[in-house]
């Protein structure tokens, strides 16, 4: 079931700041987690793209199959192009435990860091557009389907005859 949102053209590129007020973007940087799927790094990919030529898919650990599954529906889709990928292996300090906090000498874990440099496509904007109408007929067609549904639930059963 297609979720209803509003038009891509209409969606306004901007965060709140202290003061609730809304606030253009600033920074071209998607810091990517694993607790979320990677069609909505997709979406904010592409509303990111809308504002800046080339934006930067951060992740670490977990999230990197995340940033690269993103990555490359982006580039599948021709909204993007892939223009740098930099992988990396970081140390964070443990937590807890099992980690060794209550060691002598405090512990580090390794992890994965990706960032994959996205650039725009030259006719990035002329597939939202297509995009967007292939979203509207979909919604118009499971709004459809939704009333021939809603119209055959509510039709009269008919009472079987008794011999």
């Amino acid at each position: 079931m297609l979720a209803h949102r509003e038009p891509l053209s209409e969606v306004t590129n901007t965060r709140e700041d202290k003061e609730g007020q809304k606030a253009p973007l600033k920074d071209n940087k998607i810091q990517v987690a694993s607790s979320k799927p990677a069609n909505f790094y997709v979406y904010l990919s592409k509303m990111y793209l809308k504002d800046f030529e080339e934006i930067e898919i951060h992740a670490v650990g977990n999230a990197v199959s995340t940033a690269v599954l993103a990555s490359e529906n982006l580039f599948r889709n021709k909204y993007g192009e892939f223009s740098m990928i930099r992988t990396d292996t970081i140390e964070l300090p443990s937590r807890g435990p099992r980690y060794g906090q209550y060691d002598r000498y405090p512990s580090v874990i390794k992890k994965p860091k990706i960032t994959i440099g996205i650039k725009r496509t030259p006719d990035f904007f002329k597939n939202m557009e297509e995009f967007e109408k292939i979203r509207e007929e979909a919604i118009k067609q499971e709004e459809l389907e939704m009333a021939q549904k809603s119209q055959a639930d509510s039709a009269p059963v008919p009472e079987m005859v008794k011999n």
